[in-house]
């Protein structure tokens, strides 16, 4: 949402609104359900700033219940995204409420498009290598997330930024942490959610969060593995048609296969299908050791403003210092073994000692019945 693409300012009253006494409001550019960002103007430091208000599309919401939750959320993100000091991440300058109430986001001001944006522009699959670099970056910012306590619940296209700095290739920035959830633990990174809550963008929900059971970071990592499958192939891993299928599908069947003919190395295959594992225990325990699995298939991290260096010493990923103009280039991916096909379902015991893939599919049908409820409710409540 925080792109530069502005609305006309005749029908909003917010244009030309001066915030805090220092970020005049100057144009719409983004909205969603619940908040709407502006572009500011911050006069004393000559720059341009996003303002981000909770104020829901279709204004002010009269059930107060309901705001209360949003204004929790919106403090929550606040939190997040302060403790989140990342060059991946985006930035939060201030925070504050109006003169009438409303809470405010004052962040960066990102110039470029998100992932969404590319994917309604392009068809097609992107190219192998820029799409372990852009994942490489989110992942970064994740590792940070995670390290702070925080899982972001919602990794989806929209949430990832290409920020045009000039350069060849883009920045990445990860945003809105608004569904974000603070974790039991941040060293251990073992902190889970309560079960029952439901909360992202079911395209790409890790089986367990899908089911509403207890999550922890890997529903992140699960989430990014089906991003990259939709920037390899310009397609979601599993039956989209509808929702029950699509979860039925990611349930109990492996992902769709990867065309040999958009020629994506067989090393990266194996580390997006290992991303994709059903069971948690068998994906990437953490964000850095993917960035470390992938390194090697992003070339242009090496000798950018975006490198990171793997400290083979350290478990972390950290930052170097200047980066020399004449750094050697990446080296060639190691010849991997073939690419193994991710397991359907794992073997592992589920709850009261049932096996996992029973659980999965007993969950599933009473996610679809109470889905199916609940339209029968509303038409019900209609007529």
């Amino acid at each position: 949402m925080e792109h530069t693409q502005s609305s006309p300012a005749n029908t909003d009253p917010m244009i030309g609104e001066v915030i805090a006494g220092r970020y005049r409001i100057e144009s719409l550019i983004g909205k969603g359900g619940m908040g709407r960002i502006y572009k500011a103007r911050q006069d004393v430091l000559n720059r341009d700033v996003a303002i981000k208000f909770l104020i829901p599309a279709g204004g002010a919401s009269d059930d107060a219940a309901a705001m209360e939750r949003l204004r929790k959320r919106f403090d929550r993100e606040a939190r997040m995204i302060s403790r989140i000091q990342h060059p991946n991440a985006v930035t939060l300058h201030d925070y504050g409420t109006t003169d009438h109430g409303e809470p405010y986001l004052i962040m960066e001001l990102l110039r470029g498009e998100d992932l969404e944006q590319v994917f309604k522009r392009e068809t097609g699959g992107m190219a192998p290598e820029l799409v372990a670099y852009i994942s490489c970056q989110a992942l970064m910012a994740l590792a940070e997330s995670h390290r702070q306590g925080i899982i972001h619940r919602d990794i989806k296209p929209s949430n990832i930024f290409l920020e045009d700095r000039g350069g060849p290739v883009p920045w990445v920035k990860v945003l809105d942490f608004g569904a974000g959830k603070f974790s039991g633990s941040v060293a251990g990174n073992t902190g889970v959610t309560q079960a029952g809550e439901l909360i992202g963008t079911w395209h790409y929900m890790a089986p367990e969060q899908a089911m509403g059971e207890a999550v922890d970071t890997r529903m992140d990592i699960y989430a990014m593995g089906s991003l990259m499958y939709e920037m390899l192939t310009g397609e979601l891993p599993f039956d989209d048609s509808n929702m029950q299928s699509f979860l039925m599908d990611k349930m109990m069947n492996p992902p769709r296969p990867i065309p040999p003919e958009l020629g994506v190395p067989e090393g990266l295959r194996a580390i997006l299908f290992k991303a994709l594992e059903k069971n948690p225990d068998d994906r990437y325990q953490t964000a850095d050791a993917m960035v470390e699995a992938l390194l090697p298939f992003a070339p242009d991290m090496v000798g950018t403003g975006a490198h990171r260096m793997v400290d083979s010493s350290s478990s972390g990923v950290h930052a170097p210092g200047a980066v020399s103009s004449s750094v050697t280039p990446a080296p060639e991916p190691p010849a991997p073994a073939p690419t193994p096909q991710p397991s359907q379902t794992s073997a592992s015991a589920g709850p009261f000692g049932l096996p996992r893939p029973l659980v999965l599919m007993l969950g599933l049908l009473v996610l679809i019945i109470l889905i199916a409820l609940g339209g029968a409710l509303v038409l019900l409540t209609g007529s």
